[in-house]
């Protein structure tokens, strides 16, 4: 079953399958493969080693260390517990109903100026 991307007022902000990442207009955003996010036409996104997220270019951009993704000058950006991201004042960003990786979660965030 999909996860349900939602942000603090319930509305939909997209779903991820596991694989694909889609908007509530059912457009695929991107896909994930546990390592690469790409967009539809398979151009890499990010890139995501289970600790730093990295640009195209494999320039780090930020780091999550399981609860407290950061950026490159160790500064805050948000936390996640695996079902809420706040943002650094502990305002919620985004809820889930099941599991997403920060990388994409990150990703659609900055796609949608909510971080």
């Amino acid at each position: 079953m999909p996860t349900t991307i939602k942000d603090d007022h319930f509305n939909v902000l997209a779903t991820f399958d596991g694989r694909k990442l889609i908007d509530p207009h059912f457009k695929t955003i991107a896909t994930f493969d546990g390592k690469k996010l790409q967009d539809p036409h398979f151009k890499t996104l990010l890139t995501f080693d289970g600790k730093d997220i990295k640009n195209a270019k494999l320039q780090k951009i930020a780091s999550f260390d399981g609860k407290t993704l950061k950026d490159n000058h160790f500064k805050a950006i948000c936390t996640f517990d695996g079902s809420v991201l706040k943002d650094t004042r502990f305002k919620v960003l985004a809820k889930t109903d099941g599991h997403i990786n920060i990388a994409v979660l990150a990703y659609l965030l900055k796609l949608l100026d909510l971080s």
